[in-house]
């Protein structure tokens, strides 16, 4: 593949990038839908993951564990429909095995045949995060009564705070995918979720909230470069050793702004970093992950426009 090829699909990511972000648009009532995922059962608490299980989500980071994993995880949920912590594992896992494993094998030249995965995998983990959601009794009722999942999360409290935003990351991506038009259609639902998100805890999932904000500022068309900035900071200062801080600033604000060692610099933190001074094992899984992306946008560097 050459240069001006890569130039030419990395524009396209970033164009779509770009129309999640776009505050100022006219949302069309066209654009590809999808049904909301409702569980038939009440709440009930986490009775933690059977030992196989458990080992092989611990090794998350490597596709072959993952992909073993998946079809166990789901017959948990289909076996304890009331397991919150058991839907949330799923969504969260086939979030993982699209944003983490699929998408690495992502270019121009293997488009055709990843997207299609990637599109089920996130639609897969939309479906356990809504049907996590449908576990609140209150939030379930306004639903069957007509209502739209956006209009029902004030009655989702914190608790269910994993359920909103693990919708909100695969909803974001799914819609991507799907095409610009579903991007500006869906827009102010991401918004809201990360609304409601941000209300019960500005600071959860080490500066989500702050890192979607600079996402939104940086990338849209009305947005601000210095806020998109000053949102990413927070996130870092909030949580420096998250990779993922360092490596959705590099690749959305570094790359907009043409900084190319800033780029790198920010790429290498999270590669040269040790996933384990996040002090959390249990996110030591995602912190591997986000060292293969930085090493992937480092690679596919010439696709940047740098120079």
């Amino acid at each position: 593949m050459t240069t001006k090829t890569n130039k030419k699909f990395y524009r396209h990511y970033l164009l779509a990038l770009s129309c999640v972000a776009a505050v100022s648009m006219v949302f069309s009532a066209c654009g590809t839908s999808r049904g909301v995922a409702i569980s038939d059962a009440v709440r009930a608490d986490s009775k933690g993951l059977p030992a196989d299980v458990a080992k092989l989500w611990e090794n998350r980071h490597i596709e072959a564990e993952l992909v073993k994993a998946l079809p166990k995880i789901e017959e948990l949920v289909k076996n304890n429909p009331s397991n919150y912590e058991y839907h949330i594992i799923a969504a969260r896992a086939f979030y993982t095995y699209a944003d983490g494993h699929i998408f690495l094998r992502l270019t121009e030249d293997t488009e055709k045949q990843v997207k299609p995965e990637l599109t089920k995998a996130y639609d897969k983990a939309i479906q356990y995060a809504e049907k996590a959601m449908s576990l609140e009794p209150a939030f379930k009722k306004k639903l069957l009564a007509g209502s739209s999942i956006e209009d029902g999360l004030e009655l989702l409290g914190k608790d269910y705070i994993d359920s909103i935003y693990w919708r909100y990351a695969a909803f974001a991506r799914w819609s991507r995918l799907e095409g610009t038009t579903t991007l500006l259609k869906n827009k102010g639902k991401f918004t809201k979720m990360v609304k409601r998100v941000e209300a019960l805890d500005p600071n959860y999932f080490f500066g989500a909230v702050y890192r979607y904000y600079g996402g939104a500022e940086t990338l849209s068309p009305t947005g601000s470069m210095a806020k998109g900035k000053e949102n990413f900071e927070k996130a870092i200062q909030l949580a420096p050793n998250f990779f993922g801080n360092h490596v959705f600033f590099a690749d959305v604000w570094a790359a907009k702004k043409l900084d190319k060692a800033l780029f790198e610099k920010h790429m290498n933190i999270a590669i040269n970093g040790n996933p384990k001074d996040l002090g959390r094992p249990e996110w030591v899984p995602e912190q591997i992950i986000e060292q293969g992306k930085a090493k992937k946008f480092l690679k596919e560097i010439e696709t940047r426009n740098f120079d």
